[in-house]
């Protein structure tokens, strides 16, 4: 006989502990293994390093003991992914466990026979996972805590990280428990249960990512699908809980995260009410069956057949061609079909049930694909007008930055590129084709709605697009939004201690030994004057002035180094140039450094080849002639020295080509090589021509014997 006492709600609670006592012995295990153990074990082995004091100076190691206190810190925050996992671990199986008796008949019957109303019995079972899982955490952090301060490791406890996560890990763990929950109140079986459970937690960001598949595939202009990966991979909270470092992002870059957790808090309440809502009405007879509430089959299945389908007609497009796309598409609409009816069957003879289902998704998937593959809604034709746009960003690769080029000329002059762009959809030629060469430009759009929407195009390099790209380039707005010059700032780039660690390494043109060491600038205020000097003359220099030296732009940061076994390395923000006009930076540099421009010595250079290619054919030619040696190197930039890959976004350089090949320029010291590239209107273009006719000769002849491959493997310098 049941007492009183037994249905209360304490009574329900303690008689679910006991029934569950595993879970808390497995959370319990769980944080000890990824919490409380390798923190101890991190804080032992520092002390023993402190007394390893032969070969190591006070330095190294009063900077090991700081590199230990960081690690233990990460530990005991929000950006310890190990107690994450467990986290997850524990929601997926209490969430699952706790419900699972609605999969089994007998026990259904038993726990709906007992005098206690659904929604407490609902509220009990949640409330027993919670009282598993979160209290064995919080007293693992607890001890953890009190070892650090008892090995010497205060300095790493931070409550304010602390704090953030434990709010973090509530969130995402009550949102990640009821989502399972709610996955085992849906179904009628256990195994189904899981599968279900990992299609919510996947499933959007599956449906993103396919979305990007089914874009590259059919539009021209869209933006590649592989700079989303990360806010793809976002989508899925799982996912995200590991993004997070309790209320912030963990890469440090997009500040708080905690309007983001209040709307997974919202989403965990949310989904514990729909919980509680489905488990009161969910018919006891459903136990055993594939899912507990028969209107969802069809939508399931419909979802289930869509992603699967898409998924397969890409692997196929993938692994084949395009052809393949659309038998990929069939194959896995019909299996996903297949599999779904035999779950919900328990009957492999299901396969042959509900055919108007199957054929009515393969018509509305294949009437869909054919709207997107002739764009209909107009994707890579949308232009927004003028009026709406409040900023542009112009991009040599595909980048999605926030755009924040808000000046009316700059607006007209890239929006008038993307008309050219989407005039050309259609246009061949890019690379080895006939007719202009094309290069490609992704092009960002802020509108006045607040919406971010890029298109990329490939734009025919002919005089309007060439003179509308030197408008927007020589424009003051773009250089102080674009270039590293303006938006590297020195004192963003401190080490732990508040010690400055940005540098600029002075970088010259001449020697031709691209293994040449950079002079360093470390001096916080030298490296101001510098900057402020040169971004002066900058503004009004002329932009066919020759690079006479390359700022490289650094900072000193933390973390492991293979090449010199060290926990520091220089990083590199970017380049700065110093013009032939740039007189002031030029004599300050010279000042602060002794360096001064130097100009490539033929002497150091044992031999030049001029590398031609084309849509038929290419070809290759040593220079012999020494006059001709000292004209190709009379104004020539060492461009892998100088760090001019591509130069056109931080100044005014070029290399010619004519309408029907592409070329490069290679010169050769004793222990390297590097490409040569020209400043505007000082290429030599008659000596270039008469070479490209020469190599012609000579690869009509078979004189050249230089493959095609290696041709363009230098030409990518």
């Amino acid at each position: 006989m049941t007492s009183k006492n037994s249905l209360s709600e304490r009574g329900l609670l303690r008689d679910g502990l006991r029934r569950n006592l595993w879970s808390i012995v497995l959370s319990v295990l769980g944080f000890f293994f990824s919490l409380l153990l390798p923190t101890l074990m991190t804080m032992q082995s520092a002390l023993e390093q402190q007394q390893y004091t032969v070969g190591n100076t006070p330095e190294q190691l009063a900077d090991m003991w700081a590199r230990a206190v960081e690690n233990v810190h990460k530990m005991l925050g929000g950006a310890n992914p190990l107690p994450k996992l467990v986290m997850v671990v524990l929601a997926v199986v209490c969430g699952v466990a706790l419900f699972s008796y609605l999969h089994s008949r007998q026990k259904v019957d038993f726990y709906h026979s007992l005098p206690v109303s659904r929604a407490r019995l609902f509220a009990t079972n949640f409330l027993t996972g919670i009282v598993c899982v979160l209290p064995a955490w919080a007293i693992m952090e607890a001890i953890t805590v009190a070892c650090a301060y008892a090995m010497g490791f205060g300095a790493a406890v931070d409550w304010a990280s602390i704090g953030g996560a434990v709010i973090g890990n509530v969130v995402f763990f009550l949102l990640l428990y009821a989502l399972s929950a709610l996955a085992a109140i849906l179904c009628g079986n256990t195994i189904i249960s899981l599968l279900l459970l990992l299609w919510i937690y996947f499933a959007p960001a599956a449906v993103r990512l396919l979305q990007g598949g089914l874009f590259e595939k059919f539009f021209s202009t869209y933006v590649g699908a592989s700079m989303y990966m990360e806010s793809t991979l976002r989508l899925s909270p799982v996912m995200q809980y590991f993004f997070m470092d309790g209320l912030r992002f963990a890469d440090g870059l997009h500040g708080s995260a905690g309007l983001l957790l209040g709307a997974y808090a919202l989403c965990a309440v949310l989904a514990i009410a729909l919980g509680c809502y489905l488990f009161r009405i969910r018919k006891s007879e459903r136990a055993g069956t594939a899912l507990a509430f028969e209107p969802i089959k069809v939508p399931v299945k419909v979802f289930m057949c869509v992603v699967g389908g898409v998924a397969a007609a890409l692997l196929f497009n993938t692994v084949g061609n395009g052809f393949w796309f659309w038998p990929g598409l069939v194959i896995g609409v019909v299996l996903f079909h297949w599999l779904i009816e035999i779950i919900y069957a328990f009957d492999f003879h299901a396969i042959f049930g509900k055919p108007m289902h199957l054929i009515a998704v393969l018509v509305a998937m294949l009437a869909g694909l054919q709207l997107m593959q002739f764009d209909v809604f107009g994707y890579d034709s949308w232009l927004p007008g003028e009026e709406d746009i409040a900023a542009v960003d112009l991009n040599w690769a595909v980048d999605m930055e926030n755009p924040a080029m808000e000046t009316a000329e700059n607006i007209v002059a890239v929006r008038r590129l993307a008309e050219i762009g989407i005039g050309s959809i259609d246009e061949e030629g890019y690379a080895y084709g006939e007719g202009p060469m094309l290069e490609s430009y992704t092009i960002v759009y802020r509108l006045k709605s607040g919406r971010t929407a890029a298109r990329s195009y490939l734009l025919p390099m002919v005089d309007e697009v060439n003179s509308l790209l030197n408008q927007v380039k020589a424009s003051e707005e773009y250089k102080r939004v674009k270039w590293p010059l303006y938006t590297f700032n020195p004192a963003d780039y401190k080490d732990a201690d508040g010690r400055d660690t940005a540098s600029i390494g002075v970088i010259t043109n001449g020697g031709g030994l691209a293994d040449a060491s950079e002079v360093q600038i470390i001096d916080p205020a030298q490296i101001d004057k510098v900057l402020e000097t040169l971004r002066e003359e900058s503004l009004s220099h002329s932009d066919s002035a020759a690079p006479a030296l390359c700022l490289a732009l650094q900072y000193e940061a933390s973390g492991y180094d293979w090449a010199r076994s060290d926990r520091r390395y220089t990083a590199s923000v970017g380049e700065a140039y110093v013009t032939e006009e740039d007189t002031k930076t030029l004599a300050l540099i010279e000042q602060l450094t002794g360096v001064v421009p130097t100009a490539i010595d033929p002497a150091d250079i044992e031999g030049i080849s001029l590398r031609f290619w084309g849509k038929e054919h290419s070809a290759y030619i040593e220079v012999t002639d020494e006059a001709d040696k000292k004209a190709l190197l009379q104004d020539a930039i060492n461009s892998d020295m100088m760090r001019v890959y591509n130069g056109q976004e931080n100044i005014g350089l070029y290399l010619d080509e004519d309408d029907n090949y592409h070329m490069s320029i290679v010169a050769e010291t004793k222990y390297t090589s590097f490409t040569l590239r020209y400043p505007v209107g000082k290429t030599p273009k008659a000596l270039i021509e008469k070479y490209r006719i020469e190599a012609e000769q000579q690869t009509e002849s078979g004189e050249s014997g230089v493959s095609d491959a290696i041709v363009k493997e230098y030409a990518l310098g």
